[in-house]
C-alpha cells in the first residue's frame, strides 16, 4: 500500500477507535438535553403589567422534562426572555416590552438586540454545555410578535441557521463526541381577540403558516419537529405566555419525544 494512503487508513481507524471509546465512556453516563429558547423557556410569569419576572424553576417546562425524564438526563436549560433566531435589530426590542426607559428601564440596556440573536449566543452555549444528546429550539414568538415583525417564511431561515450550527458543531470543542440529534419545536401562538384588536386579525394564520415553515425546516435538515400548539393553548392573562399547569405539559411532551429520540 503506499505511503500515504496507509498513513490516512491508519488515520481512519484511530478515528474510529476514539469514537468507539468515546461512545463506551458515555454509554453510562446521562443524556445530556440542551433547552434553547425565549420567553416561553425562560419561564416569563403572564402578566398584563410590570416588569418581567420568571415562574419558579420547578414550574417551568425545562424542569417539566426533566422530571418526565428521569435520572437518566440532564436538562440544560437556557431561555432569554426576548430571544429571537438571528435578529440583531436593537431598535425591534422583544414583545410586550415598551421602549419607554421610565416605564422599563431594561428597554436601552445591552441585553437588548444584538444580544438576544440566537444564532450569535447558540455557538457559546453548545461549546459550554457539551457533551450533548439533544438540543431543543423552540423561538420564533419574538420575531413574530413584535413591532413590525418579520414574516414566518425570514423567520423559519433564522431558525434553518440554527439547525445548522449544531450540526455543524461535530460534538464540539476538542471532543470526539458525535454531535447532538435536533428537535425543532414551533411555539403556541398568542391568543388574539380579533375583534378588540382587529390589525392582529391575522395573527392565527401567520402562526399556522410559521408551523408549516419550520416543519419543511426540520425535515430538509432531517431532524426532528414539534408543534406545541398541538400540546398546549397559551393560557396566561397577557395572552402571550404560559400558565405554570401549561407549562409543565408542553415539558411532559417535549419529554416523550426526546425519550424517542435518545433510544
Amino acid at each position: 500500500m503506499p505511503r500515504p494512503l496507509l498513513r490516512t487508513a491508519i488515520a481512519t481507524v484511530l478515528v474510529i477507535a476514539a469514537l468507539a471509546v468515546t461512545a463506551a465512556a458515555r454509554a453510562d453516563e446521562p443524556k445530556r438535553i440542551l433547552a434553547f429558547g425565549d420567553a416561553l423557556t425562560w419561564g416569563r410569569k403572564p402578566a398584563t403589567h410590570g416588569a418581567p419576572a420568571r415562574l419558579p424553576a420547578s414550574a417551568r417546562w425545562p424542569a417539566a422534562m426533566q422530571a418526565a425524564l428521569g435520572r437518566d438526563y440532564v436538562v440544560i436549560d437556557d431561555g432569554l426572555n426576548g430571544r429571537t433566531t438571528d435578529l440583531p435589530d436593537r431598535s425591534n426590542p422583544p414583545a410586550n416590552l415598551s421602549t419607554s426607559t421610565s416605564a422599563n428601564p431594561s428597554a436601552n440596556s445591552p441585553a437588548q438586540g444584538a444580544a438576544l440573536d440566537g444564532s450569535a449566543a447558540l455557538p457559546g452555549v453548545l461549546a459550554r454545555a457539551q457533551p450533548l444528546d439533544v438540543v431543543v429550539i423552540m423561538l420564533g414568538g419574538s420575531e413574530l410578535t413584535a413591532q413590525g415583525g418579520r414574516t414566518p417564511a425570514r423567520i423559519a431561515e433564522g431558525m434553518d441557521k440554527l439547525v445548522q450550527i449544531v450540526k455543524d458543531m461535530h460534538g464540539g470543542i476538542s471532543t470526539l463526541d458525535p454531535g447532538p440529534k435536533v428537535l425543532v419545536v414551533a411555539p403556541p401562538p398568542v391568543a388574539v381577540d380579533a375583534a378588540a384588536d382587529p390589525a392582529r386579525a391575522d395573527t392565527a394564520g401567520k402562526w399556522a403558516q410559521l408551523a408549516k415553515a419550520y416543519a419543511a425546516v426540520a425535515q430538509k435538515q432531517h431532524v426532528e419537529f414539534l408543534d406545541a400548539a398541538m400540546v398546549v393553548r397559551i393560557d396566561g392573562v397577557d395572552g402571550a405566555h404560559l400558565t405554570a399547569a401549561s407549562q409543565q405539559k408542553l415539558g411532559r411532551a417535549i419529554a416523550e419525544k426526546v425519550r424517542a429520540m435518545t433510544k
